[in-house]
This record gives structure tokens, C-alpha cells and sequence, in this order.
């Protein structure tokens, strides 16, 4: 057995070294329980997450579509009241109406359009928060 070694070696060496824990004391086993649980839980999440969503698309939807029809109802009281101040103007013109009945006209008329105007914001309002709710982005939000 020569132990030189210094002498030339030639040709070609090659290994291969595998590692295979045979045992790991459940190591594995509780990663995977854990990983589970953590994506049983954020399964959880997203569904309580979605039913929250729809709840206030829901909400949103009725408050927007109860708004629009007290927005309608509100603006033909209006044209009531403003059909009321005309005939009221009329008669005082003809004599038989009061100027009375001409105040009493216009003040139905500021009344009819004070609430008109509010039922305008709730609209308003109800379908910005009906838009935010299905994610739609005014032209406002995109700039």
C-alpha cells in the first residue's frame, strides 16, 4: 500500500450522498396537522368574510331601492304642491281665493321641496353606499 500522495491520480471520481430521516419524532406529521388547521381556519375566514358581504350588499340594495321609491313618491308631492301654489295664484286672481290660500300654497310648496331634497341625499347616498358594496368605483375614486 503506497501512501504517497503526491502521485498523480487520473480518471474520474463521482458520489452520491442521500439523507433519509427515517424517524423525525412526528415532526412531520404535526407540520402537516398545523398547516391544516391554519387553512381550515382561513377557510373559515373567507366564508364568514363572504357572508358578510352579501349581508351588506343585501342591506345596501333594499336601502337603495326603498330610497329610489321615496325619492319618486316625494317629487310627485312636489308637483302637487306646485299644481296647488298654481291654482291657488289662479283663484286669487279670479277673486275667489285669499292671498291667504296663496301662502298657505307656497309654503306647501317649500315644505314638498325641503323634502324632496333630503329624499335626494338618502338616493344619493344609499347608491354610493350600494356601489361601494359591489366594488364599483365612481369616476370621483379613479382619479
Amino acid at each position: 500500500f503506497d501512501n504517497d500522495l503526491s502521485k498523480d491520480l487520473s480518471g474520474w471520481f463521482a458520489g452520491v450522498q442521500i439523507t433519509w430521516n427515517i424517524f423525525d419524532g412526528f415532526l412531520t406529521k404535526g407540520k402537516t396537522q398545523e398547516a391544516q388547521a391554519r387553512l381550515k381556519k382561513t377557510q373559515e375566514e373567507i366564508t364568514d368574510t363572504s357572508r358578510k358581504i352579501e349581508l351588506e350588499v343585501r342591506t345596501a340594495y333594499s336601502n337603495f331601492i326603498e330610497a329610489k321609491e321615496v325619492l319618486e313618491s316625494t317629487k310627485k308631492v312636489e308637483e302637487q304642491a306646485e299644481e296647488a301654489l298654481r291654482l291657488a295664484i289662479a283663484r286669487n286672481e279670479a277673486g275667489t281665493g285669499t292671498q291667504l290660500d296663496v301662502l298657505n300654497a307656497q309654503t306647501s310648496l317649500t315644505e314638498a321641496r325641503t323634502i324632496y331634497i333630503t329624499a335626494m341625499h338618502d338616493y344619493t347616498v344609499a347608491k354610493a353606499r350600494l356601489e361601494r358594496a359591489i366594488g364599483y368605483k365612481s369616476s370621483f375614486e379613479k382619479h
